[in-house]
């Protein structure tokens, strides 16, 4: 059995280009969870448990949560089986380990996703938080540090866990949000979102007062 985490076809690269969202997020977890591959107890709970959790923290009320994926798994490495790592059985199709080996058949890889449950803004401005109970990790490894690039222009913020953080926007349009992760081993963990700003503060401060100009002028018309 592998060392960890075995997840079948599941692979996962977070590049520049690849941009997480809420289905994405799921889809990640589905495969991690569902690819353990050990005797003993997966330490990731079911979908269905993780879906609750992000329901009761999304309210009109509440800061719009950010929930974080960190997770350890294997694949097998391409010469496993010319290198007699492992061997497949075709009449019970069925691998099993080679004794002896000289080394693992296995490659260490670790996937990390994060993004908020809202992905679009129609005031220009929100509040996010990342909770401890919406961060799913079993890497054994804590975070010592959240970064996250709103690409608002004040580059890298810290954010607390536990602490909502306030953002504002000046213009409109999609904006790539960069968020990073360090953790206790002093490793780096990066993925990217793609935020939509429909609207600025700026911009709905002046609607409203069109509106309520507009008000007024009917009520001088009409006394």
């Amino acid at each position: 059995m592998a060392d960890n985490v075995a997840c079948g076809n599941f692979q996962w690269h977070s590049t520049d280009s690849n941009r997480i969202d809420m289905n994405l997020w799921r889809t990640l977890y589905l495969q991690l969870q569902t690819g353990w591959a050990k005797a003993t107890t997966n330490p990731l709970p079911a979908i269905t448990s993780v879906n609750t959790t992000i329901r009761q923290n999304v309210s009109n009320t509440l800061p719009i949560p950010i929930p974080l994926l960190i997770g350890s798994y294997n694949t097998v490495k391409s010469n496993a089986f010319s290198s007699n790592l492992l061997s497949y059985n075709s009449s019970t199709k069925q691998i099993s380990d080679v004794s002896g080996r000289t080394q693992s058949p296995y490659d260490p890889k670790t996937l990390f996703a994060a993004c908020p449950n809202k992905n679009i803004t129609t005031t220009g401005s929100e509040n996010f938080i990342i909770q401890s109970s919406m961060i799913w990790n079993n890497t054994g490894k804590s975070i010592s540090q959240i970064q996250i690039d709103f690409a608002n222009g004040q580059g890298f913020q810290a954010v607390t866990i536990g602490a909502a953080i306030n953002i504002s926007y000046t213009d409109t349009g999609f904006k790539k949000w960069t968020i990073k992760v360090t953790l206790s081993d002093n490793s780096i963990l990066q993925c990217y979102n793609e935020y939509n700003v429909l609207r600025t503060a700026g911009i709905l401060y002046k609607v409203l007062m069109s509106q309520q100009i507009f008000m007024i002028s009917i009520i001088n018309l009409t006394t």
